[in-house]
C-alpha cells in the first residue's frame, strides 16, 4: 500500500516550482542542458503532490513564469520589458492550468501516463491560442543533441513531449508514492531514456542533391533596425549575389540550383517597387537561376499586407509565392486594433496587419531537374502545421527565410535554429535557413548543422544538400499524434470527474446517514 501524500507546505512549494521552472529553462538555449527540462518538470510536479486546486494552480504559476522569463529573456532588450513580462505571465497562465488539470488526473489509475497527457496537450493548446499561440519552449525542441533526439524522426515533436512528460510524471509519482512502485518507475525510465538512444535512426535515401546558395546580406548599425535600412539592405543582397555570380564564373563556386534571400531582404513589394525590382533583376540576371525573394506585398485591402516568399525566375520575373502562415501579433499586425493600437507608440510602427497564409503546396523550382521545396517564414517554423504538411505533399528539401535582425545578440537566434534542427530530424530533410543579419545555416537531414555564417556580417553558403523523398514515421503520424493526445487527456480528465462524483455520492447505512 501506498504511503499518503504528505501535508503541502505553501511557501516551500512556491520556492520549489520556481525553481523548478528555471530549471527547466536552463534545459534550452543559451544553456541548453536537455535532460533538465523532464528533471525540472518532474520537481515541479513531486512538490505539489497532495496540494490542493487552489495551491496546485499557484504552483504551476510559479513554475510557468520561473520557466518562461528566462526562457524569453531575449524580448526585453529586443521588444521592450513590458512586451516581456507580458508574454512571459500569459504563456504561465497555461501552466496555472496545467497544475489543476494534473491534479485531478492523479486519482486515476494511470495516473502518469494521463498527467503526461494532460501536460502535453496544454502545450498544443498554448502554441495555437491566444492570438496564434507561441510554440516556443516546447519540450520536444530540447532533445536536439541528447539522448532522446532520435524519438523525432519516429513520432515528432509532439511525441516527444509526450515521452519526456511521462518521464517527468513517473519520476514525480516514484517520489510520491516514496517507492511504492519501484519496478514501474525503473521500467518507464529504461523506456523513455535508455531505449530512444538504442532505437535505429530513421534512414532517408537520397540519389540526387540540390545546391543551394543562403544570401546573408546584414544589417548596418546595431544589426537591429531593418525598416530605417531597407533599401540599403536590399542593394547589399543585390550586391552578394552579383559576387557570387562571379565566383561561379570563375569556378571557385559550385553553380547552385537556387538562390536564397532571407526575410526582410526587401520590405516593400519587390514587384510594384521600382528600385527593388530593380535590384532583384540585376541580381537574377546576374546569376541565372531561380531567386528566391521576401517582401511586403500588399492585398485587397490597404491597410493589409502579406509577407511573402517570392520565387524570381531569371528573365521572367516573380512566379509563384508563399505567404507567412503566422504572422507574429504586436509584431506583424496589432489585435484588436481600434482598442489597442494607441497602447504603444511601437504598435503606431506597425502601420498595416500581416494576413495569414494558407496551406500551400511545396514550391516547384525548374532547373535541370524539378525539385519540390518546402517553405517557412521566420516563426512559420515552430508550428506544426507548416512543414511537415509541405513534406507529406512531396517536399524534398526545406528552405526557411527569416529576419531576426530584432533579436540580434541575445539567445533567440540560437533557440530559433535548435528548434529549426529539431524539424529537420522530425521530417527527414535538410533545411536551409537564410536569415538578413544570422543566423543563417544549412542543416542536413540528421539535424546536423553542416555550415553556419556568423551575425553581423554579409555571407554567403553555399552547399550541396541531399533531396529526399522518403517520409518519416513522424511525418506519416503527424495528422494523428495531436488528436491522440487531446483525445488521452480528455478521457483522463473525464475519468477523474466521473470518480470524483461518485465518491461525493452519499451512502446509507443502516440507521444512519454518511458520506464517502
Amino acid at each position: 500500500m501506498s504511503s499518503p501524500p504528505r501535508p503541502v507546505q505553501p511557501l516551500l512549494v512556491a520556492g520549489a516550482s520556481l525553481g523548478a521552472g528555471l530549471l527547466a529553462a536552463a534545459g534550452f538555449e543559451p544553456l541548453a542542458v536537455g535532460w533538465l527540462v523532464p528533471l525540472g518538470t518532474a520537481c515541479w510536479l513531486a512538490v505539489t503532490a497532495g496540494a490542493g486546486r487552489t495551491v496546485a494552480a499557484a504552483s504551476g504559476l510559479l513554475f510557468g513564469l520561473g520557466f518562461f522569463l528566462p526562457l524569453l529573456a531575449w524580448l526585453g532588450p529586443s521588444i521592450g520589458v513590458g512586451a516581456w513580462v507580458g508574454l512571459g505571465i500569459v504563456q504561465a497562465l497555461w501552466f496555472g492550468l496545467a497544475g489543476t488539470a494534473v491534479r485531478a488526473v492523479r486519482s486515476v489509475p494511470g495516473a502518469a501516463l494521463a498527467s503526461a497527457a494532460v501536460l502535453t496537450a496544454v502545450e498544443l493548446a498554448r502554441q495555437s491560442w491566444p492570438f496564434g499561440g507561441l510554440p516556443w519552449g516546447r519540450a520536444g525542441f530540447s532533445v536536439v543533441d541528447t539522448a532522446w533526439s532520435g524519438l523525432l524522426p519516429w513520432i515528432g515533436v509532439t511525441g516527444t513531449t509526450f515521452v519526456l512528460m511521462l518521464l517527468a510524471a513517473t519520476a514525480a509519482e516514484a517520489v510520491r508514492e516514496a517507492g511504492g512502485r519501484t519496478l514501474s518507475t525503473v521500467v518507464v525510465v529504461a523506456v523513455c531514456s535508455v531505449i530512444p538512444e538504442m532505437a535505429p535512426p530513421v534512414t532517408t535515401s537520397s540519389k540526387e542533391t540540390f545546391t543551394v546558395a543562403s544570401v546573408q546580406g546584414g544589417v548596418p548599425g546595431d544589426g537591429r533596425s531593418v525598416a530605417a535600412f531597407h533599401r540599403t539592405i536590399t542593394r547589399a543582397h543585390r550586391d552578394a549575389t552579383v559576387r557570387l555570380a562571379q565566383q561561379v564564373a570563375d569556378g571557385d563556386v559550385a553553380r547552385p540550383d537556387l538562390v536564397v534571400w532571407p526575410e526582410s531582404s526587401t520590405a516593400v513589394d519587390p514587384v510594384k517597387d521600382p528600385r527593388a525590382r530593380r535590384a532583384v533583376a540585376e541580381a537574377s540576371r546576374a546569376i541565372g537561376v531561380p531567386l528566391l525573394v521576401n517582401g511586403i506585398v500588399g492585398a485587397d485591402d490597404p491597410d493589409e499586407a502579406l509577407n511573402q516568399a517570392l520565387l524570381w525566375n531569371p528573365g521572367g520575373g516573380a512566379g509563384a509565392r508563399y505567404t507567412k502562415r503566422h504572422p507574429v501579433p504586436f509584431g506583424e499586425y496589432v489585435p484588436f486594433r481600434d482598442l489597442l493600437g494607441g497602447a504603444s507608440d511601437r504598435f503606431r510602427e506597425i502601420p498595416r496587419d500581416m494576413l495569414p497564409g494558407r496551406e500551400t503546396p511545396p514550391m516547384e523550382i525548374v532547373g535541370d531537374d524539378l525539385v519540390e521545396v518546402a517553405l517557412a517564414i521566420c516563426f512559420d517554423v515552430a508550428y506544426d502545421d507548416v512543414i511537415s504538411p509541405q513534406v507529406a505533399a512531396g517536399a524534398e528539401v526545406v528552405v526557411v527565410q527569416t529576419s531576426n535582425a530584432t533579436f540580434t545578440g541575445t539567445s533567440q537566434l540560437d533557440q530559433q535554429l535548435a528548434l529549426t534542427r529539431a524539424r529537420a530530424l522530425e521530417v527527414g530533410r535538410a533545411v536551409v535557413v537564410s536569415s538578413v543579419n544570422g543566423v543563417s545555416a544549412v542543416i542536413d537531414p540528421e539535424g546536423v548543422v553542416v555550415a553556419q555564417s556568423p551575425t553581423r556580417v554579409t555571407d554567403v553558403l553555399v552547399e550541396r544538400v541531399p533531396l529526399v523523398s522518403d517520409l518519416t514515421p513522424a511525418t506519416r503520424l503527424a495528422p494523428v499524434l495531436g488528436p491522440a493526445v487531446w483525445l488521452l487527456a480528455g478521457l483522463s480528465l473525464g475519468l477523474a470527474l466521473v470518480r470524483r462524483r461518485r465518491q461525493a455520492v452519499p451512502t446509507v447505512v443502516r440507521g444512519s446517514r454518511c458520506t464517502r
